[in-house]
Order: structure tokens, then sequence, then C-alpha cells
């Protein structure tokens, strides 16, 4: 939103175009007011402009800001309640940008978040043809396989994406492999990419991107190796994930490879014996998976790995 309707530019005259929050339009962490034909125009002239910059585009995002915020004025309140969710003033406004580019683009989409409070299925309004609704299992268990713990957000996601694919046969997803908080913290989440990457197959989903460690200079836990793992399912879900694991440790760590291993499996091992233990992008030093015992053994494991090698594998 604020790339399409910056508030640098907009705010100061036009208040209006911007949520309304506890009585207050709001500049900074805030979105769009959906039910303004202004912004609607504005959103769709830019949108459109993107599209003749980039002719070999094919997916255009029409998405919140990484914020709350949502505009809580009378009309789009209204359109909240009829939907029962913050998806319906969501996807009104986007359906009718994708509704007006389509005339003039007919091969080009409009990409829209389930994300955070835009999560919860609409009742009543349906994407457009040309919407593609991406979704956001942000809030979820990130150790454990869709349906095999109790983590409340993993049940809403379910629930959501179950509501979502009644709507539609095209969806696509936003997942997440990483700690956003604690970067270089143990993330152990190979088990758990490979059973949702499939299941998003088998559900037919069209599209996954996976959000991991992206800030320059590098610095989280395994981001090589993760990435090496994520492109490798993608490309094909139904291969098992740990040979890829050892497949990589044994072309970087070389003798190591073993000991290194062991890290890994300590952390995998911990999350699939306690089915209440849910690591999330968001774990502190302080979360139960980091207590003392196990630090101990991966320290010692990494360890026993460093001595075995010299040189680039160490």
């Amino acid at each position: 939103f604020n790339t399409l309707v910056p508030p640098a530019t907009y705010f100061q005259k036009h208040p209006e175009y911007f949520s309304l929050v506890d009585g207050q339009r709001r500049c900074a962490s805030s979105q769009l007011c959906l039910s303004n034909p202004d912004v609607l125009r504005l959103v769709t002239a830019g949108v459109l402009k993107q599209m003749r910059a980039k002719p070999k585009a094919t997916l255009f995002s029409v998405s919140q800001n990484d914020c709350e915020g949502y505009c809580e004025c009378a009309a789009c309140r209204s359109v909240a309640r009829a939907e029962g969710s913050q998806a319906g003033p969501m996807l009104r406004f986007v359906n009718a940008v994708a509704k007006a580019t389509s005339k003039i683009f007919p091969n080009k989409l409009i990409d829209t978040l389930a994300y955070q409070y835009t999560l919860d299925v609409p009742r009543l309004t349906k994407p457009h043809s040309h919407v593609r609704v991406r979704l956001c299992p942000i809030s979820c268990c990130q150790g454990h396989a869709f349906g095999t713990c109790g983590h409340p957000e993993t049940r809403r996601f379910l629930r959501a994406f179950e509501g979502w694919g009644k709507l539609t046969d095209r969806i696509y997803i936003w997942h997440y492999a990483t700690n956003f908080s604690h970067y270089i913290l143990p993330m152990p989440d190979f088990d758990e990419l490979h059973a949702n990457i499939n299941y998003y197959r088998r559900a037919g989903v069209r599209g996954v991107f996976i959000q991991g460690m992206y800030e320059d200079g590098g610095g989280a836990e395994a981001a090589e190796l993760r990435s090496y793992l994520v492109g490798k399912l993608l490309w094909n879900p139904a291969q098992p994930v740990w040979p890829l694991v050892d497949e990589f440790l044994a072309a970087c760590y070389g003798a190591a490879a073993p000991r290194v291993r062991k890290y890994f499996d300590l952390f995998h091992a911990r999350v699939r014996r306690d089915l209440g233990l849910h690591p999330s992008l968001s774990d502190t030093p302080a979360h139960p998976l980091f207590h003392g015992p196990i630090l101990d053994r991966a320290d010692a494991a990494l360890r026993a790995g460093e001595a075995r090698v010299r040189g680039a594998e160490r």
C-alpha cells in the first residue's frame, strides 16, 4: 500500500486516504481506507503504471502494509461486519482493481496477501478471476507438520486454508523458514518444511514462496543448507529430506559432516518428541527448545566436527 499510495506524498492533503484508527487518521503504521473511491482510483492507476513498465511480468501485488492498523471508518467497518473478516474490505477492493486492470491487460494478475488480520476467509466475496490470494502462515508452529500439533494459530491457518480453497482453486502461499527475532538460533524445521510443502502440493496450491533470512551479510542458522533444501523440495516434494541434508553436509563439511548432522538431529529429535513445543519465527533464547543440556550436547558435536577438519571445511 505504501508503494502505491505513499503517505509522504498524500497524507498531509488527504488524510482521508489512510486508516482511521481509534478515531484518528494515521500516517504511520497504518493501511489505506479501502472504502474511499479516490484510493481505488490511485491504486488502480499505480498498478496500471507498473504493468506498463514491466511488460514481461504477470503478477502484481496489491497487499496490506506489514503492520496492523486497518481502517475503522464506518464504511470499512460495515463491510468487515458483513463479511465476518477484515479480508472482506480487502478482497472487495482488490477485486475492483483487478476488474479495471484486466480490461486493459487481460493476461496480468493481481496478487494479494491473506495475512495476519486478513487471513480469515470472508463470508460473501469471492476472488475475481484475475486475483490470486496468497496465504501466510506467519504465526504457525514451525516445528511440526500441519495437523500434527495443537498450536492454535496453526489450527486457525488450516481453517482459513480450507475456507479459501472453497472460494478459489488458485491459492498461493508465503511460507516462513527462519527466526526473525534471533536469526542464529537453531530452527528445527526440516521435517516441517518437507511435510508442509507436500501438504500444499496435495491440496493443489499453485505456487509457494518461502521466506528465510534475506538481509545482506548472512548470519542465519544454516541459511545456505535451508535454501538448498527448499529449492530441492519445491522441485520435487516427494523425495525424502534427510538424504538431501546429508548430501549438503558431506559436500560442505567433509569429515565433520556426521557431527554437524548430530547438531541438527538433537534439535529435530527434541521437537519430534514434544508436540507441545512450538518453534516460531519470533523465539527468544529463553524458549524451552534451548534448555541447557541440549545446547551442551550440540556444542560438543560441533567441537568434535571442527577437530576433524582443516581449511574451508573447518
